[in-house]
């Protein structure tokens, strides 16, 4: 892992994920090695990773949970928002083997079109390949409002992807005037559940 980026981890994560600090601090070490990018619109595959609040009254109503910092790999852009695989959905280690999977068989944009750090999964828009290995991301797979981003997504530089796949950043939160947080294992464990059940 780069050193910084593991000094940071350690300095400002908890047991329990992300925090505003860890986020503040991982943005400004992208801009100091000259790799912080919010584009003015998002592509199809791009990793991006950004901070969200839910807004809509179904999803809210539900009182479920929802992840503070998403680490979301785009399928689809509109108007409204956009659709993407949060990998913080999934444990470490089922995260590190489907973000290897997809690596393996998900073609990148070519180097000659964008500079390594700007690089993009190859996405038809809103689709992942069928393959069985595939599965994990199903339950992963995450709607977000634009009104609900809070702070604008920045593209994970592609030097910075596996790392940041395996570090603990995620906050999960239930919804309503008493949010709290919740563990990562309770989340994790849901969707192993929802995995299994083939939702």
């Amino acid at each position: 892992m780069n050193e910084e980026l593991e000094e940071i981890l350690n300095d400002t994560t908890s047991e329990m994920g992300g925090t505003d600090s860890a986020y503040a601090a991982l943005l400004r070490l992208f801009q100091k090695n000259r790799m912080l990018l919010v584009p003015p619109r998002l592509l199809p595959g791009q990793v991006v990773f950004f901070t969200y609040k839910p807004v809509s009254e179904a999803f809210l109503n539900r009182r479920g949970h929802y992840d503070k910092y998403p680490l979301v790999v785009v399928t689809k852009v509109h108007k409204r928002g956009f659709e993407g695989v949060n990998l913080h959905y999934l444990s470490p280690k089922w995260r590190s083997q489907l973000f290897e999977v997809m690596m393996k068989q998900i073609p990148l944009l070519p180097p000659e079109e964008a500079e390594d750090w700007r690089s993009r999964f190859l996405i038809k828009e809103n689709t992942l390949p069928s393959s069985a290995r595939f599965r994990l991301y199903k339950p992963c797979f995450r709607r977000y409002l634009n009104e609900g981003v809070k702070r604008k997504p920045v593209v994970i530089p592609f030097d910075f992807w596996s790392d940041l796949v395996q570090a603990n950043l995620a906050a999960f939160k239930t919804t309503g005037t008493s949010a709290r947080r919740v563990q990562p294992q309770t989340v994790y464990t849901k969707t192993y559940k929802r995995f299994i059940g083939g939702d």
